[in-house]
């Protein structure tokens, strides 16, 4: 992952991103590609992109030695530092092989990256198991303790001491699958905030959830979903943490 933001996103100083934000497939949905939309928070403010498919903390371990010192904005998925792909997330031995080689071998990275050609293929429904699946692994994530590992942690000090800011996202999902969360979700959410705060990073909650028909399954927001996601995002970064515009 050092290396293939180095030789994509910080090439070059006067190119490289104000805003990073990072995450999974829920990032990669949520937001449009970055080539895409450079403009996206005003003239002369660059942002990048990077997700990885099924992505945990571990993915992005040592991303912090890549960026320049006094960064700017970085903004991570909640999703992504609650998944331990060694051993508290559920995984076929495919699926972990898979995330070694993105470990390991760089051309692995690239890629899981270059997946993002893909954002504009259609996204279809899942049948009600693979949604069944989500809630089951996400209530056994909000029962987990400590919330957060000492290994995800030390990913956020080490962003934290090179970004102006470090912000955990939370992208809700649908609210008919929010629902059956409830109340786990609501009480794990109060204890990551405190867990959040003590180590000086704010959490936000990008919106309320959306209607089931913003999304593809769910939990991954559609092309309707994702014009509503984005605009939040805008509003965010103009109204809470770029006010000096």
């Amino acid at each position: 992952m050092r290396l293939y933001l180095k030789e994509t996103h910080f090439t070059l100083a006067q190119n490289s991103p104000y805003i990073l934000i990072l995450g999974d497939s829920l990032v990669r949905r949520s937001f449009p590609r970055d080539q895409d939309e450079q403009t996206l928070f005003g003239a002369g403010v660059h942002w990048g992109k990077v997700w990885i498919p099924g992505g945990s903390y571990l993915d992005f371990k040592g991303v912090a030695s890549v960026l320049p010192e006094q960064f700017g904005v970085i903004l991570i998925s909640q999703d992504v530092l609650l998944r331990n792909e060694f051993w508290s997330r559920k995984r076929t031995f495919r699926g972990f092989l898979a995330m070694m080689r993105r470990t390991f071998k760089y051309q692995s990275i690239v890629k899981s990256v270059n997946h993002q050609q893909q954002l504009n293929r259609p996204c279809t429904a899942r049948p009600d198991a693979f949604t069944k699946k989500v809630i089951e692994n996400q209530k056994n994530r909000y029962l987990q303790v400590p919330v957060l590992s000492s290994d995800a942690i030390g990913l956020l000090r080490e962003l934290n001491s090179k970004a102006e800011k470090v912000i955990v996202l939370r992208l809700p999902r649908s609210e008919s699958l929010e629902e059956q969360l409830e109340p786990i979700l609501s009480q794990f959410q109060a204890r990551l905030v405190k867990a959040l705060a003590d180590e000086g990073i704010q959490l936000v909650e990008l919106g309320p959830a959306m209607p089931d028909s913003y999304y593809c399954d769910g939990s991954h927001p559609n092309k309707q979903g994702r014009e509503v996601r984005t605009q939040q995002l805008i509003s965010l970064m103009r109204e809470r943490l770029l006010s000096t515009w």
